[in-house]
């Protein structure tokens, strides 16, 4: 009888274990949302390059290429995040980061080209400051349960040259945004 007790009590435990790990995934590399912008500095282990006003920016690589990770932050809470590559061979580098989206998300929940003025479709990448010269040439968007996921790729008419980002949104948070 003791055993049957024990054994139960362990499973719980297990359960209660676990439900507690779930809720301390990180949402973006080791952050969660609505981390404090020092809780970001101590979680990021990449090289810190600067601070400007409400965004934190380092240096990595990501598949073998050089990367900018920026956080941005509302109300001093973490809101948003980005991988944004600059050297990029658009179909190549696109198509290998749209493969590890999604296997690790599975399939994408929206698919859209050639678009150019994304930010009037969709409020919360307002934060993307578009030029003249840069068009936003497509996207792919996944949603994980607290995230939105944007793939995507922009091209440079003064420079001719090709960018893409990846970029990671708090689903919840960015309603509080939205209306500000």
């Amino acid at each position: 009888m003791n055993k049957v007790i024990y054994s139960i009590m362990l499973v719980f435990l297990c359960i209660n274990l676990s439900a507690e790990e779930k809720k301390k995934t990180a949402d973006f590399r080791k952050t969660r949302w609505k981390m404090t912008m020092v809780e970001v500095l101590k979680a990021e282990k990449a090289q810190f390059t600067n601070k400007i006003k409400n965004y934190l920016c380092y240096k990595t690589a990501i598949l073998n290429k050089d990367c900018l990770i920026t956080y941005l932050f509302y109300k001093g809470k973490l809101l948003a995040a980005r991988y944004y590559f600059t050297s990029f061979i658009p179909t190549k580098e696109f198509n290998l980061l749209e493969a590890a989206l999604k296997a690790k998300y599975g399939g994408p929940s929206d698919i859209k080209v050639a678009l150019k003025k994304l930010y009037d479709e969709y409020f919360y990448l307002k934060w993307i400051k578009f030029s003249k010269s840069v068009e936003l040439r497509s996207y792919i968007k996944w949603n994980d349960t607290r995230t939105d996921i944007y793939l995507m790729l922009f091209y440079n008419k003064k420079k001719e040259h090709w960018n893409t980002s990846i970029r990671y949104i708090c689903r919840e948070y960015a309603q509080e945004y939205k209306k500000n």
